[in-house]
């Protein structure tokens, strides 16, 4: 009409200027949602304080170094981190602490991937598991609904001496007892309030609470999970410490209490311990993920051996060196304390002392007052058996050195035994009442058909009996497969721990010791060693200007001239 037409003439049209706006918005978005640090990267950065290399980003998180360095660029970019460059062109990233907080204040995608991961999904998670125990317990009532019905049916035809304008077959001869729906009466002597063992206690059982029976219907179906998920960033983190510890070096055998190896090398490796000549080539391939995740070379010995240097691990800021120094002076101190411990002010500092009985006019610096704190944290630890006592009465455990890492068995359910036993009963009688029905949709003579709900469920069949076979068919195929994975897992924890027993109980002067003498030694010799970037190493950073850190070429050119005229 007309008027339409006006109107849409007379609506403005965006200027190429606005759509150019509204284009470069998409495209920033998009961009961010692509560049999106790693969350274990921001774990780590959060937790060391803010200030890192890449190398330490990469140890602490547990990643491949180029995953870190992508990260921290993504995080700085999206943060406004300041970057700085040391005299020796080592990379700092600055980011100050909460750096978390500041991610998801700067960044609507992290702010969204972090609601969602933090609380959208659990919640959505439990929807999709009650939900899949919601439609077994519907199907199950579908089909015997639908065979009560045929049995009324066909009862009433029976009364009637005929038809009744259809037919219902009875089905399959199938014995049940009294009744197939006393399957689903309530037993009140075989509850679990009614069983004879059952006492109640104040005190809640140790372990994980109590599936629901929805929720024990999809765990026993599909599992819960692998428990070993992240494995991999576990072993490359401890891999990382590991290699830090030994000055930028390490040897297979340091390494493989962390690592996937088998029982053919650990007898290998025992026999080259031993006689080094006769153990003939040991392979040492699972070092490969090691070695492209953290940049590292493999290096032959003047004695033959084959050792490992990383040098772009050598590189850390003198805030996480001080961490970890204090770390291994004070190991009954909690990690958590320890960074309570730095971000304190020096009035609290005081009186975190003064109710440990520490003499705070006796200490005025604020690092001499927090050294003396930890040390009473960690002496009044050690009295308690390893577990930690602060001011606010809280108790932590004392962390443990890992020496070996162990995967955990996967279970087929973290369902209870009744409830496992009453899911794997239900998927049963799925089953039965979907061939059941089968049965009773065959018998039915031509020229006639099911009708009322009966044949409505009937017409569901191709859906439901492929549904009933897969339940029960999932469970035994995943419990074969269980079995096989923990037979697995516990041929690798047992070589991982027979490696971890070798490498202790090595002599000094052993061939596998002095193997170890020339990994360091190679360290040092390609500049693997650790250094320390300290605040006087740092010649540029873009949080300040090149006023402020760098003198005037031009004033710089004067001073040099006048003194070489004089």
């Amino acid at each position: 009409t007309p008027f339409r037409a006006a109107s849409a003439a007379s609506r403005p049209r965006p200027s190429p200027s606005q759509l150019g706006a509204v284009q470069s918005k998409f495209i920033e978005r998009v961009r961010e949602s692509l560049d999106q640090p790693l969350p274990a990267v921001v774990k780590a950065v959060d937790k060391a304080g803010g200030r890192v290399t890449a190398a330490d980003a990469a140890r602490l998180a547990g990643v491949d170094l180029v995953d870190a360095k992508k990260s921290l660029t993504a995080l700085a970019t999206l943060t406004g981190g300041d970057l700085e460059v040391s005299n020796a062109g080592d990379i700092i990233y600055d980011f100050g602490r909460g750096v978390e907080g500041k991610l998801a204040q700067k960044s609507s995608v992290a702010a969204a991937q972090r609601t969602f991961r933090n609380k959208v999904w659990p919640v959505l998670f439990w929807l999709i598991r009650v939900g899949f125990g919601v439609s077994l317990v519907a199907s199950i009532a579908l089909i015997y609904t639908a065979i009560y019905a045929a049995g009324s049916s066909n009862r009433d035809d029976r009364d009637e001496g005929g038809f009744g304008g259809g037919y219902v077959s009875r089905g399959p001869n199938f014995y049940f007892g009294p009744s197939i729906f006393d399957l689903f009466f309530y037993r009140p002597y075989y509850g679990y309030y009614y069983s004879p063992g059952y006492r109640y206690s104040a005190v809640a059982p140790a372990g994980p609470p109590e599936l629901g029976l929805f929720e024990s219907m999809f765990s026993f179906i599909f599992g819960d999970g692998n428990p070993n998920n992240g494995i991999e960033r576990e072993q490359l983190r401890l891999c990382a410490n590991t290699i830090r510890k030994n000055g930028g070096s390490a040897t297979a055998e340091e390494l493989a209490p962390f690592l996937d190896v088998d029982m053919a090398y650990v007898r290998k490796a025992n026999d080259a311990a031993a006689d080094p000549l006769s153990a003939g080539f040991v392979d040492e391939s699972f070092m490969l993920p090691v070695l492209t995740a953290l940049r590292g070379e493999a290096v032959v010995t003047e004695s033959g051996d084959v050792v490992y240097v990383f040098p772009d691990l050598s590189a850390t800021t003198e805030e996480i060196n001080a961490q970890e120094a204090r770390a291994a002076r004070f190991p009954n101190v909690s990690e958590d304390q320890r960074r309570m411990i730095d971000s304190a002010s020096s009035g609290e500092l005081l009186a975190i002392g003064d109710q440990l009985g520490l003499r705070g006019a006796a200490l005025t610096e604020k690092e001499t007052l927090k050294t003396a704190v930890l040390a009473a944290l960690n002496e009044r630890s050690e009295e308690r058996g390893g577990f930690f006592g602060n001011p606010f009465g809280r108790r932590r455990q004392q962390e443990e050195r890992v020496d070996v890492i162990e995967e955990r068995n996967i279970k087929f359910s973290e369902a209870s035994g009744g409830m496992k036993f009453l899911s794997a009963a239900l998927a049963a009688a799925n089953l039965f009442g979907a061939v059941w029905l089968s049965g009773i949709a065959a018998s039915v003579p031509a020229g006639y058909k099911l009708v009322g709900i009966t044949g409505a469920v009937v017409n569901l069949l191709p859906v439901l009996l492929p549904y009933a076979l897969l339940l029960n068919a999932i469970p035994i195929i995943r419990w074969f497969r269980v079995q096989a994975a923990n037979a697995q897992i516990d041929q690798r924890n047992s070589a991982r721990r027979q490696m971890a027993s070798l490498v202790i109980s090595m002599a000094p002067g052993s061939p596998l010791r002095q193997k170890m003498a020339a990994a360091r030694a190679e360290a040092k010799k390609r500049g693997a060693e650790a250094r320390v970037l300290r605040a006087g190493d740092v010649e540029y950073s873009t949080g300040k200007t090149l006023a402020e850190q760098a003198p005037d070429p031009f004033l710089e050119f004067d001073a040099r001239l006048a003194e070489g005229s004089n």
